[in-house]
């Protein structure tokens, strides 16, 4: 077999940075002990934990939601994230987020969510 058949009905994807993950210098953090230290391909770096988007990831993995993280900034960096973030129970798939989706909708007819946003 050529390719994966994922056999979910219940599917949500997650970023990291500025998603999971905040840079220093936003101002949507809890504070100086919130932040982990990562290795970003061999350079430190500084973030910030989103603790409600964490939150949001946990519990639609509670209700039943199989869970990827991705990111443009490959699967190495997410995979990074996760384990910082002790979310190793939580995710399902890790992933590098596609560099282009081909669909007729807009967006592929999902809905993008920003906590901050609702």
């Amino acid at each position: 077999m050529l390719y994966q058949v994922i056999k979910e009905e219940l599917k949500c994807s997650f970023d990291v940075d500025n998603t999971l993950l905040m840079d220093t210098s936003s101002d949507k953090h809890g504070g100086p002990d919130d932040t982990v230290t990562l290795d970003y391909y061999g350079q430190p770096r500084i973030r910030y934990r989103h603790q409600r988007h964490i939150e949001l990831l946990k519990s639609h993995k509670k209700r039943g939601y199989f869970i990827t993280v991705r990111s443009h900034n490959g699967y190495a960096w997410a995979e990074e994230a996760v384990k910082a973030l002790g979310l190793e129970a939580y995710v399902d798939r890790i992933e590098t987020k596609d560099q282009f989706t081909v669909d007729d909708k807009d967006n592929c007819g999902i809905p993008v969510i920003f906590v901050e946003d609702i």
